[in-house]
């Protein structure tokens, strides 16, 4: 079932203003998956005003109500919603990819680790699949690596953890050596990239 599939990640900074861009990156690019990050999306908004046809939109909100002092806010007593703004993932995941929900955790506090843990496919052809989002100066991520490891031991072909972590993997500060010492006792690895200057 998952001989080859494309997957792609993006911190889209709210999907409902990038919906367009969004469904012609899916479309261009034949992705079987897309993992967003920030996709700013409430518990209120229904999933039907982002759907793509032949893809599943699994979400997983950041859901946090926002507090008094923020709903006197201008732009805030317009919307309907009291939720805060920001944060939030989802995967679009094509519809024939057989897909389980392992893990979409409700957080607690602003810096706790946003994720969503995916099974895609099925039998002895099986990826564990993460989409995170870590905010600038949140929670390090032995939760969600503590999670990682619960469903790890199953008999998977591969895991696929994509995300915005905000972790400068070019510094030597406290954050991003923890994280990289997180990442190689998972005997994960980074796929190297470019960074943007």
């Amino acid at each position: 079932m998952l001989e080859k599939i494309t997957i792609m990640h993006i911190n889209i900074n709210s999907l409902r203003d990038h919906f367009t861009q969004v469904r012609n990156t899916i479309i261009t690019n034949n992705l079987d998956v897309l993992s967003l990050v920030e996709t700013w999306m409430t518990p209120n908004l229904p999933t039907t005003m982002c759907n793509i046809p032949g893809y599943k939109l699994i979400r997983n909100d950041r859901g946090l109500r926002a507090t008094a002092t923020k709903r006197k806010r201008k732009h805030d007593r317009k919307r309907k919603n009291k939720y805060m703004q920001g944060g939030g993932v989802a995967c679009y995941v094509r519809s024939t990819i057989p897909h389980r929900v392992l893990h979409a955790p409700q957080i607690v506090t602003l810096n706790d680790t946003e994720s969503l843990l995916l099974e895609l496919g099925r039998g002895n052809r099986k990826l564990l699949f993460g989409s995170v989002y870590r905010r600038p100066g949140g929670f390090y991520l032995n939760e969600f690596f503590d999670t990682y490891y619960s469903l790890c031991h199953r008999p998977y072909n591969g895991f696929i953890i994509a995300g915005d972590f905000n972790a400068d993997l070019l510094s030597d500060d406290y954050e991003t050596v923890h994280f990289r010492r997180l990442v190689m006792e998972a005997s994960l690895e980074f796929v190297p990239l470019v960074p943007f200057v």
